[in-house]
């Protein structure tokens, strides 16, 4: 192995300190500055939005409902022409639609589910009147008033069709808390 004279060893140390120190002497790289109007990926859901968001719903809307409509409306303009897209509507704004259609659902449902179960008693009743109903009224006329009110329930079904309504509701409810 070669002896290194004091002298190499001062210039290999200055030219390390040199090109160490011209590393930080390097123009640092220029950043963009941010806004918030710049697009950005939604966590890992590819989805683009805006950096800023406009939340809708403040104290469950109760801001927005004392600005007016006309009010709101302006101020939607104002942050869309500035170039904010990102509207961020969460499940609490909407509860109360949420709620009426649950209510809706649940009414119609009940609607229907009373509606046949007194289809289906009427119409099993009226077969017993006949067997076990003696004279005019208990065998003639209880029995043919329990066959029109199967008859006119049936038909108020088919008319209403309440589980329709419900099934449409609960749809529309799933359909809101995927959203």
């Amino acid at each position: 192995m070669a002896r290194s004279t004091r002298r190499d060893f001062l210039k290999a140390s200055l030219a390390g300190t040199v090109l160490c120190g011209a590393g930080g002497l390097a123009a640092p790289a220029k950043t963009a500055k941010r806004s918030a109007t710049d697009w950005v990926t939604l966590g890992r859901s590819n989805v683009k939005v805006t950096r800023l968001a406009f939340g809708t719903g403040t104290y469950g809307g109760r801001v927005q409902r004392e600005l007016g409509q006309e009010e709101f409306t302006r101020l939607v303009r104002h942050a869309y022409d500035r170039g904010i897209r990102f509207f961020e509507t969460a499940e609490s704004y909407y509860s109360e639609i949420r709620k009426g259609f649950r209510e809706k659902a649940n009414h119609n449902k009940l609607e229907s589910n009373t509606i046949f179960f007194g289809i289906i008693c009427f119409t099993l009743a009226a077969p017993l009147f006949v067997t076990m109903g003696e004279g005019g009224f208990f065998g003639k006329a209880v029995p043919a008033v329990l066959s029109v009110l199967a008859a006119g329930a049936t038909s108020w079904l088919q008319i209403r069709k309440p589980q329709r309504l419900w099934s449409i509701y609960r749809r529309a409810q799933r359909e809101l808390d995927v959203v």
